[in-house]
C-alpha cells in the first residue's frame, strides 16, 4: 500500500469494513488485509464495556486481520480506540512468516 506507515493487527470491530470506513474514510486496507494469528493471547471481555481485548495466554491464539494504514487512518483509528487501550507491539503469524506489527490493548 503506498504511504503506508504502520501494520495493525485488528481483532475486534475494526476487521469490519463499514465500522473501519466509518472511521477512516475508507474500507480498502480491511479488503486488502491479510488473515492472520496472534499467538500467545486470548480475547477476553473489557470490563464495563461491549468490547473485547487481549489477555496473555500462551496455549491460546487469537484470528484477526494484518491491516496497513497510512498515517492519517491511524490518527482516526487512535481516537477511536480512545484511551481504553494502549497500542502495543505485536508479532502475527501470517502463513509461515512472523509478522511485527501493533495492536490496541487494554
Amino acid at each position: 500500500m503506498a504511504g503506508a506507515v504502520m501494520r495493525i493487527f485488528a481483532y475486534g470491530t475494526l476487521r469490519d469494513p463499514a465500522t473501519f470506513r466509518r472511521v477512516t474514510g475508507t474500507a480498502a486496507p480491511v479488503q486488502a488485509a491479510l488473515p492472520a494469528i496472534l499467538p500467545g493471547f486470548r480475547r477476553a471481555p473489557l470490563a464495563g464495556t461491549p468490547y473485547d481485548t487481549l489477555v496473555r495466554d500462551r496455549a491460546a491464539e487469537v484470528e484477526g486481520l494484518l491491516i496497513e494504514v497510512d498515517r492519517a487512518m491511524l490518527l482516526r483509528l487512535h481516537r477511536y480506540e480512545e484511551r481504553l487501550y494502549r497500542f502495543r507491539p505485536v508479532h502475527v503469524r501470517v502463513g509461515t512468516l512472523r509478522i511485527p506489527a501493533r495492536a490496541w490493548i487494554a
